[in-house]
């Protein structure tokens, strides 16, 4: 009975069958259609709750399954079928067939389709390899999946591939699939759901062999962890023929033991065989690895402590004494916890030991013994069991922020301690710790260090320019091994507004300092006291250096208050105030992009790139904003004398000599571009650059240094969008034009997809007003293209794009009164 139910009774005499019958069912949990599925929640949770919202869609959608051989396409195909039955989804449960019309001979396939649409209304149809299938049927099912969506009645459709086949499938067809589902391999499956598999497969083998089945731990260890080329199902094969081997080699009645060595031949060569099973498990109480309950489990009692305390009135020290005990408990779990074996445990725990040392060093903060075991055990559990830990918290986030805020508040030194060693914990294993993982951080800190005082002196320096500001706190920072200067940079054309509100946030998020000592390059910013937040004192001082830096982050080390620190800076530098106001100004060439600041700093790589050899020219990315308000006014003028001015084809500046973007991709106007270089190159040098240039500013190569997304596919979508565009427009734009376009669009794409759109456009409200047509003709052409990227365009992106058609040609007064109406 125990191998049938898959269980361990836990007495050997009931008083009722009922009695019986109840053990068994508490220990079996019932389970149907997709809860059957290992993975369900975690990684198939996704993929199966897009197969519901098809499934229960009026009519049903297409569904694609995608993955790799033996992923489980067809296990999903019956839990399709059975979660169609349940939910009385079906007009006649029996009509559902698996097919392979890809076996069949090309001229065969259409009108073998034809009969089973015809034979299964109102059932479901699974094709399996339909990558593999002729183009013809692939495009009937596109024709039919097109129509369905006016009938009734008609065939659900469930489509299966592999991913080497998936590029096949035509491009008609896929567009009519609304849901595609890619189902994971086994070896990107999580620790948990590869050992249920091994373990279900096991349970297999023992129900047919009517045996009880011990396994060996280090052969399930080996198991879960092999590259299976055919994934779950080469697994299952594999695990019976492990049965088989170990059933052909021992002759007990009731039992079967299984070892490393009953593995197949092939995976003995390719599994190191030198650990010796020292320790057997019944297959039927072998548990899934207990840790991510634990961490839940701690979680709750700090969460329950928490409310207690908010409900009785308690203080907050009341909370930390609770959460310390529950802290005890969780370190007994994860130090103490039997049979764990985990290979990322070593070297994780090596990385997590380093970021505690800096930490001690730096700031003379200790921490127990087992911290860095812990905070690594707890990254493994929480990364193996992520789908249970993290549906948890997103159930239970606003009463952990809550949480956190609490921490926060009561221990700002302890937190700001705490955000340094999670941030470089993430920086060097990218894994971001949770909020209450964090809280479980600062109740360590504070349980070895309740006497614990960081410096309450902040330094920041702030420069005019790209990386100044940001060279010397690096510089400072790296020679003293501390964390004492934060950089604010500020660019050519910042203004004061900018430098304040940088200023400002840093004050916000790092409320436990008293004292900022803020260094500048220039005496112009020495008032900025004067309009700062004065949560704080802050000190200014000007003709910032790398030395003079060094020195006051000496004096800080050192422990001396803030005036002392500045009187003793300002006597042992000598500072100059000086202002050299008829410097002769540099020759540049000046980048500019519509697409930000960003792109144009790119476009000046790539342009130095091209470049055979360095050039007395500086090379410079400019605000396209600021170009396009101020024009020739433009304070970028004053500093340099710009040679040529590098822009995107709306940017116009009388007076300035320029070449588009546009011009250069397509390699017009190129003259320009040479003439700027004829004093510095030779003629077989500007070849080699003209060659250089064609090589590094095509298309898709500036696409593909410029953008974050897939070039290749971003343009096909753009083209397309493009090309409806014109179509709709009556209009066919000149190829610099289209050249431009795309690369606006593009670039408006990335823009979208990270969520930085533009905002604002001066005159909106009148462009609505007047053209509103152009507006409707912009979102029906991009339709398709928004659609793939899931996203959406504002209106204020909608009037750049019709200022940009605008600027290479004169549309006439009929065309304008069109795009109103």
């Amino acid at each position: 009975m125990e191998r049938k139910f898959h269980t361990q009774l836990l007495q050997k005499e009931y008083f009722s069958i009922q009695e019986l019958h109840n053990e068994l069912k508490k220990n079996v949990p019932e389970e149907k259609d997709f809860g059957k599925a290992i993975g369900y929640e975690g990684s198939l949770n996704y993929c199966i709750s897009q197969i519901k919202s098809a499934l229960v869609y009026p009519g049903g959608l297409p569904i694609l399954l995608k993955g790799e051989a033996g992923s489980g396409k067809t296990y999903l195909m019956k839990l399709i079928h059975e979660y169609c039955i349940n939910n009385s989804l079906l007009k006649d449960i029996r009509k559902i067939q698996r097919v392979k019309l890809n076996q069949l001979p090309l001229d065969k396939q259409c009108e073998r389709l034809e009969e089973l649409l015809n034979a299964l209304t109102g059932g479901i149809l699974y094709l399996e390899n339909i990558a593999m299938c002729s183009e013809q049927l692939q495009e009937r099912l596109a024709e039919y999946i097109t129509n369905a969506a006016r009938k009734k009645e008609n065939v659900r459709l469930v489509m299966g591939t592999d991913e080497k086949s998936y590029p096949q499938i035509s491009k008609k067809l896929l567009f009519n699939i609304p849901v595609i589902c890619d189902i994971p391999s086994l070896a990107e499956r999580n620790e948990d759901e590869r050992k249920a598999f091994v373990i279900m497969f096991f349970k297999d083998e023992q129900e047919r062999l009517d045996k009880t089945i011990y396994l060996s731990e280090n052969l399930m260890h080996k198991l879960m962890n092999y590259q299976f080329e055919h994934n779950i199902a080469e697994l299952k094969q594999t695990i019976t023929l492990i049965c088989a081997n170990a059933y052909a080699q021992q002759h007990t009645d009731d039992t079967l033991e299984v070892f490393l060595y009953n593995l197949p031949a092939r995976m003995q060569g390719a599994i190191s065989m030198e650990k010796k099973d020292a320790m057997l498990l019944r297959l039927d109480v072998i548990q899934l690895d207990s840790a991510a309950d634990k961490i839940l489990e701690m979680w709750k009692n700090l969460l329950e402590s928490y409310r207690y305390v908010i409900s009785s009135g308690k203080g907050f020290d009341a909370f930390l004494d609770s959460g310390k005990k529950t802290l005890k408990y969780y370190y007994d779990i994860l130090i103490f916890q039997e049979s764990f074996s985990d290979e990322r445990l070593g070297p994780m725990e090596k990385i997590v030991m380093e970021m505690i040392s800096n930490i001690h060093n730096i700031y003379n903060v200790n921490f127990p013994v087992n911290c860095a075991y812990v905070i690594s055990r707890m990254m493994i559990a929480q990364h193996n069991h992520n789908s249970k830990i993290q549906v948890w918290d997103r159930e239970h986030r606003e009463e952990v922020q809550k949480i956190y805020n609490l921490m926060v508040e009561n221990m700002p030194d302890i937190n700001y301690l705490t955000e340094i060693l999670s941030k470089q914990i993430q920086m060097n294993t990218s894994m971001e710790l949770l909020q209450l993982n964090k809280v479980f951080i600062m109740i360590n800190i504070h349980s070895y260090n309740q006497k614990l005082k960081i410096m309450d002196t902040a330094g920041v320096i702030l420069c005019h320019g790209y990386t100044t500001a940001s060279s010397i706190a690096d510089t400072v920072n790296t020679i003293l091994q501390v964390q004492l200067f934060e950089a604010i940079d500020m660019p050519i054309g910042s203004s004061i507004n900018d430098v304040i509100q940088k200023l400002s946030l840093f004050i916000k998020e790092n409320s436990h300092y008293k004292n900022i000592i803020l260094m500048v390059d220039t005496g112009a910013l020495e008032d900025l006291g004067q309009v700062i937040d004065g949560t704080v004192n802050l000190g200014i001082i000007n003709n910032v250096s790398t030395i003079l830096a060094l020195n006051i982050a000496e004096k800080m080390l050192a422990g001396e208050k803030m005036q002392d620190i500045l009187e003793g800076a300002c006597k042992e530098n000598q500072c100059k105030y000086i202002i050299f106001s008829h410097t002769k100004k540099e020759k540049a060439i000046i980048f500019a992009s519509d697409a930000g600041k960003n792109i144009a700093e790119k476009l000046t790589r790539l342009f130095k790139d091209s470049l055979p050899k360095p050039i007395p020219l500086e090379m410079v990315a400019y605000d396209y904003e600021a170009l396009y308000k101020n024009g020739c006014e433009d304070i970028i003028f004053e500093k340099y004398n710009v040679e040529l001015l590098i822009k995107t084809l709306n940017l116009k500046i009388p007076g300035i000599k320029s070449a588009t973007l546009e011009e250069i991709i397509n390699f017009n106007n190129i003259d320009v571009v040479n003439e700027v270089l004829a004093s510095h190159l030779s003629a077989e040098e500007i070849e080699e650059f003209n060659q250089a240039l064609l090589k590094n500013f095509s298309l898709q190569s500036v696409l593909e240094n410029l953008t974050i997304l897939n070039a290749k596919k971003l343009l096909e979508h753009v083209n397309d969008a493009t090309t409806l565009l014109q179509q709709m427009l009556k209009r066919k734009f000149l190829s610099k034009t289209i050249i431009g376009i795309n690369m606006h669009i593009c670039f408006l794409i990335e823009r979208l997809v990270t969520k930085t759109p533009i905002e604002t456009y001066e005159g909106i409200d009148e462009f609505i007003q007047n053209h509103q047509n152009f507006i409707r003709i912009v979102k029906e052409s991009f339709c398709t293209l928004l659609g793939h990227y899931n996203v959406e365009i504002p209106v204020n992106e909608i009037a750049y794009l019709y200022e940009y058609i605008c600027s290479d040609y004169e549309m006439s007064e009929e065309d304008k009164k069109c795009q109103r109406s």
